[in-house]
């Protein structure tokens, strides 16, 4: 059986905010159909704490919600839990009662379970808070929080892989009136088992690392995040370009996040 394995590179440019769980592979697997004629899959993962910067920190909207590791089916825009789950109760903000979740039980999870509608591009999995926690009918995509977004499930009959594992941007010693636009780009390599359209984004979906002062925009093949790129089978590079912009004040300033490889 082929896979496709969703790999994530981590920029070390950080210390942020709280931490929060986030999935960093996903290898998914098809078990089989069930009695009702239901999919069935096995999604293997790893999972990494990683600054996402002040989202982590939002503040719960009920103290009577509960944080969980879950999947999104595209097909139905529903939300179902895995087997990990625990009560917001106790904990200001979602990241608190995440991260307690996170390093009690979910980080010895190897894999997520999921039976429901056959597999598209639109599923993905990661840690969501609900106020309205549903663990047998599921929750409507709509009525959850995810602070580190939603990790793409990829198809099972490809896989791509990052095999860099980690980028460092940095710009040296710079004058405050130089830093704005600063520009470092590196190379990243990248291995597909085909010829295959993929697009790149950040794991807070947004277009820039934000620093404690100021931000980096990133870019990769200096393409906006979120554009289509086209790999070659084998072994091939990318180009990754940071630049900064806003920063106001002098010294040492840092960032990092998490940018996901997924099918375009």
């Amino acid at each position: 059986m082929k896979k496709f394995l969703v790999m994530l590179l981590f920029f070390s440019m950080s210390a942020m905010a709280g931490k929060y769980p986030v999935i960093t592979s996903i290898t998914p697997e098809f078990v089989g159909m069930d009695g009702f004629n239901r999919y069935v899959y096995d999604f293997k993962i790893t999972q990494a704490l990683v600054e996402i910067g002040p989202t982590s920190e939002q503040l719960a909207p009920s103290s009577m919600g509960h944080v969980f590791l879950g999947t999104m089916e595209g097909a139905t825009q529903m939300i179902y839990s895995s087997t990990v789950s625990g009560p917001q109760a106790g904990y200001v903000t979602i990241g608190d009662a995440v991260r307690h979740l996170y390093t009690t039980w979910g980080q010895r999870l190897p894999n997520i379970y999921h039976t429901g509608n056959k597999l598209t591009n639109d599923d993905c999995a990661g840690y969501f808070y609900a106020a309205d926690y549903d663990s047998v009918y599921g929750m409507p995509w709509s009525s959850v929080i995810a602070p580190a977004g939603c990790v793409n499930i990829p198809p099972i009959e490809q896989w791509c892989k990052i095999t860099t594992p980690e980028l460092q941007f940095d710009h040296g010693t710079i004058t405050l009136s130089d830093a704005e636009g600063s520009s470092v780009t590196k190379n990243m390599n990248v291995e597909c088992v085909d010829d295959m359209a993929v697009s790149f984004k950040l794991m807070s979906n947004d277009s820039y690392i934000y620093l404690d002062d100021g931000k980096a925009e990133i870019k990769v093949n200096d393409r906006a995040l979120g554009s289509k790129i086209d790999l070659p089978a084998g072994q091939s590079v990318v180009t990754v370009k940071d630049m900064l912009t806003g920063m106001t004040s002098e010294g040492a300033h840092t960032g990092s996040s998490v940018l996901i490889m997924m099918p375009y």
